[in-house]
């Protein structure tokens, strides 16, 4: 059997709609599929296919994130 990693597969699976919100407005990273969360068929998830500028987008977008985090320890 293969070993597979997140670097090969082909989709990314978005959990937290506002980081999905932020993909879409800012960076222009369209929906591939939306579906239930299987641990909980309340919540939605988001399938996003893994492009070079979605995965350049996603990263700007945890280094934002990490800074915010950064700021607020110091508080």
């Amino acid at each position: 059997m293969e070993n597979v990693t997140n670097e090969n597969r082909e989709y990314k699976i978005i959990f937290n709609a506002g980081i999905m919100r932020h993909l879409l407005r800012d960076y222009n990273i369209p929906i591939a599929d939306i579906k239930k969360d299987k641990n909980n068929p309340d919540k939605t998830v988001f399938v996003v296919k893994r492009t070079p500028e979605f995965e350049v987008a996603f990263e700007q977008l945890n280094k934002e994130i990490a800074e915010v985090k950064g700021e607020n320890k110091s508080e």
